[in-house]
C-alpha cells in the first residue's frame, strides 16, 4: 500500500470538501489522481500527495 490510512482519510476529507463546495470536476479530479497513485502508477511520496491535495483543493 502506498498510503497510510492517514493520508487515505485526508484524501476523502479533501474530496468530501471539495464535494460539499460544489466542484465536481475537481472531485473527480482528485479522486482519479489518488486512483492511480494508489494503484502504483505513479509512486510519490506521502507528503508530495498531501502537498497536491492541499493545492488542488484550496
Amino acid at each position: 500500500m502506498i498510503f497510510s490510512d492517514q493520508t487515505l482519510a485526508a484524501i476523502q476529507t479533501y474530496i468530501g470538501e471539495v464535494l460539499m463546495r460544489g466542484d465536481v470536476g475537481l472531485a473527480r479530479d482528485l479522486a482519479l489522481m489518488a486512483a492511480v497513485y494508489r494503484d502504483g502508477l505513479l509512486t510519490p511520496d506521502e507528503s508530495t500527495v498531501r502537498l497536491e491535495l492541499r493545492r488542488w483543493a484550496a
